[in-house]
């Protein structure tokens, strides 16, 4: 027997708000972010 669950309504958008507080958060996913970001802001 399986057991599990199946998503019906899924909406784009979100109201949750942004959280900093995340001790489980691994460097590659910060290094990650970190790098979409300086890239988006870096002059060319």
């Amino acid at each position: 027997m399986t057991r599990g669950f199946q998503i019906k309504n899924m909406e784009g958008d979100h109201s949750c708000g942004v959280s900093f507080k995340n001790k489980q958060v691994k460097s590659k996913m910060i290094a990650k972010k970190l790098h979409e970001t300086i890239r988006e802001t870096t002059p060319r």
